[in-house]
């Protein structure tokens, strides 16, 4: 069978474990015999304390007894002893000798060597032997030495006498009185060590029997190492087997894992990394490696904006024992790209043990940039619908509205005419105007951010038109706040209405000011002009897409309050403001009116950072035309017959008293078929002022008429809609000229002036 990498290392732990256990019983039998040898030993030791206990004993006896009278016959009268009544003989004849306890003592010990087959010696010792032969050996010496200065009672040694191994073993004794007869006159007192009797044991029964002793100890262990060896092989080879079969299938689970196309990886539950899959350096760039030696690198790859909601997630995730999550995100890859990762969260849970989280992580970074396609697609859409909406609205006020505004403009101006100019209702008559005047601003607000405002388009140069507007923004802002004006040199001209850019530029200065509020700050309005690419054009707020090329460009920064995201979402809403009294189109009319011009507009803020704004207008091909002063308004008045013609009485009778003012007659008519009726039977008529929305016969079909009558006819077209949106509906149709409402007797004349030239 073949092993894998797992099987070989257990193969050698086998071996190991093996080599480990053969070590243990080497050791542990070694111990054993040095164990047993010591006990040995010891038994040998206590066989020669025990003759010398009982050598001690008999001698102490005999001692006491005074010694022992034998025949002269059994032992030859000890000459070493000198004591009075050593020899005697008795009544009855018999010669007797005293033997004393140490010639006792050696009597013993010879006969016991010659009728024993052990050997077992004995000794008396001193350091002053009243018989020579009792002289002690060094070895003696020095345990009589030492029983004498270190209080020892005993001293032992294994050694060898005519070749064969002894326990030899030398006990003290000590003078007691009775030892005084025969040795006071050596100087020894009662208590003091006079000397030792050593004991020899011979050791080769010992050490025969621990040799058979010894092979059954080895027997022993060799069949306990066989036995363990063979369970430690045998348990050995089962586990490998086992080991095996789950290697191979995990093996198996892991070749799934790491070829699976999704970065997958386990956490433990104490949020340890325990396994990663090798796609993570394809989703973030990073290697295994790196996760491993760097584990907070799951936690380092998050974008910085999404973290908080992924540590929060991870937290959460670590806590529950089941149950799955889900979580979008963006990571930031290893050479700095941006990726979404849709982060699954799965619990890992067996035997009712949690064991951590499986995570999978899969890259949804086209469908979500699919999905933000699609939902700037969708935001174009109801951005487009939400103008064609407010575009029928304007209409309707174009319709409406200002035919009201036209009858209050129109009466007010002939009232100031008619009215003596120290008259108090001079007064009372310029404020409807300006009122009115204000509410017609409006509706060209509402023309204005549906991108179908009145444009008079011309080259102009931006820089001398914001060097013209300068004084009056000076005084239209803050006093706290400083005005700068950095202005590019040979700044390129633009194809603009030059009243529209003003609103602009207006409404921009304001919006910083208010923004400034009542601290200091500073307001800067820089001009340029720069190459652009659909890469920079792309963030921009505009209808369409910005064609490329080369754009003048009007920056406006503040370094006010900044606004938040919510704030800029709603920022070119209609009627939208972050202020209390608020209720202008403010920034949606600059948003039409730079739709308008086929240009862009682009916001920078945050809270507390103050805000930029960045309008692109398109480079004019052509260059800036010279300003000339207009010449003061001469005093004209026309001649011949007018038909005017507008539903609206309040028009009519507005409009007519204006041509009377201007020297002509005026017919009026209420719908086109009535128009036409008069225009048949009057002659002389040189003009018509035909208004665009009526009933019965609305303006394009009556004119259309009036053609059939007169191909020449002088037809000037009036409507609440802008000169350019109308014109653009009725392009070489022949329309003479065109007056927006409401008007007043100004602009009358000078259509008429037209006409009439």
């Amino acid at each position: 069978m073949n092993l894998l990498p797992g099987s070989r290392r257990h193969k050698n732990y086998t071996y190991r474990l093996l080599l480990y256990w053969t070590v243990v019983i080497l050791v542990l039998l070694t111990l054993m015999l040095i164990q047993h040898r010591h006990y040995v030993v010891n038994l040998a030791e206590n066989e020669a304390r025990d003759y010398s206990r009982l050598n001690l004993d008999y001698r102490a006896w005999a001692a006491r007894m005074g010694g022992v009278y034998v025949p002269i016959d059994k032992a030859a009268p000890n000459p070493h002893l000198v004591v009075q009544g050593r020899d005697v003989t008795t009544t009855d004849g018999r010669h007797l000798t005293l033997i004393n306890p140490a010639y006792m003592t050696r009597m013993v010990f010879e006969d016991m060597r010659t009728s024993s087959q052990r050997g077992i010696l004995s000794k008396l010792t001193s350091l002053k032997p009243l018989n020579p032969v009792n002289a002690p050996d060094e070895w003696e010496r020095a345990a009589l030495d030492a029983f004498e200065q270190e209080g020892i009672v005993e001293r032992s040694q294994i050694t060898a006498i005519e070749g064969k191994p002894y326990m030899r073993l030398i006990s003290r004794f000590v003078t007691e009185k009775p030892c005084l007869k025969c040795h006071e006159h050596q100087g020894y007192k009662e208590g003091d060590v006079r000397g030792g009797i050593t004991i020899s044991i011979p050791l080769s029964e010992y050490y025969s029997s621990e040799v058979r002793e010894r092979g059954f100890m080895i027997g022993g262990f060799m069949l306990l190492w066989a036995l363990v060896s063979w369970g430690i092989l045998s348990a050995s080879r089962k586990y490998a087997e086992y080991e095996n079969r789950l290697l191979q299938s995990e093996e198996r689970f892991r070749t799934v894992c790491d070829w699976t196309q999704d970065w997958e990886y386990w956490v433990n539950p104490s949020g340890n990394l325990e396994y990663i899959s090798p796609s993570c350096e394809k989703f973030t760039g990073y290697s295994v490696a790196d996760f491993s030696i760097t584990p907070s690198l799951l936690m380092d790859v998050v974008h910085a904006d999404d973290r908080h909601l992924y540590a929060a997630h991870r937290c959460s995730a670590i806590r529950e024992i089941s149950g799955s999550d889900e979580l979008k995100f963006r990571i930031i890859r290893k050479d700095g790209e941006i990726r979404w990762i849709q982060h699954l969260c799965r619990s890992v849970v067996r035997d009712n043990v949690n064991l951590g989280r499986r995570v999978s992580n899969r890259d949804i970074t086209d469908l979500v940039h699919a999905a933000q396609e699609r939902q700037k697609i969708e935001l174009q859409l109801l951005q487009s619908q939400k103008l064609e909406s407010l575009g029928i609205l304007a209409g309707g006020i174009a319709h409406d509205f200002n035919n009201i505004l036209m009858a209050i403009i129109g009466n007010a101006e002939l009232a100031r005419m008619r009215v003596s100019p120290d008259s108090p209702a001079i007064g009372n008559l310029q404020q409807i105007d300006q009122a009115a005047c204000r509410a017609a601003d409006l509706a060209k607000q509402m023309l204005a951010y549906s991108g179908k405002g009145n444009f008079l388009i011309e080259t102009l140069d931006l820089n001398l038109l914001l060097e013209e507007m300068l004084p009056m923004l000076e005084v239209s802002i803050s006093k706290k706040a400083l005005l700068r004006l950095n202005q590019a040199p040979q700044l390129p001209a633009v194809d603009a209405d030059a009243t529209q850019l003003r609103q602009i530029i207006m409404n921009m200065v304001i919006n910083a000011s208010e923004a400034i509020g009542d601290d200091n700050g500073e307001i800067a309005i820089t001009t340029g002009f720069m190459e652009c690419d659909k890469a920079y054009l792309k963030d921009f707020w505009l209808d369409e897409g910005l064609a490329e090329g080369m754009y003048v460009f009007l920056v406006v920064t503040d370094s006010g309050c900044g606004m938040d995201k919510d704030t800029m979402s709603k920022l070119f809403d209609p009627f939208f403001t972050t202020k209390f009294t608020g209720r202008g189109l403010g920034m949606a009319a600059v948003q039409g009116i730079v739709r308008g011009h086929k240009g862009g507009i682009k916001v920078y803020s945050n809270p507390g950072q103050g805000s930029t704004f960045q309008v692109l207008l398109p480079v004019s091909s052509t260059p800036a035309e010279i300003a000339i002063d207009p010449t003061p308004n001469d005093v004209w008045t026309g001649s011949g017959t007018v038909l005017l013609v507008d539903d609206e009485p309040s028009v009519r009778n507005v409009g007519a008293e204006m041509l009377l003012e201007l020297g002509f007659k005026a017919i009026t008519a209420s719908n086109g078929r009535e128009a036409l009726e008069i225009y048949k039977n009057t002659p002389g008529i040189f003009c018509v002022i035909l208004d665009l929305t009526m009933p019965q016969m609305g303006g394009v079909e009556c004119f259309r008429e009036l053609q059939k009558l007169d191909p020449g006819v002088n037809v000037v077209m009036t409507s609440g809609y802008s000169e350019q949106e109308v014109t653009e509906r009725f392009v070489n149709i022949g329309v003479t000229g065109f007056i927006q409402k409401p008007y007043n007797s100004l602009g009358l004349k000078n259509v008429l002036k037209r006409v009439l030239s």
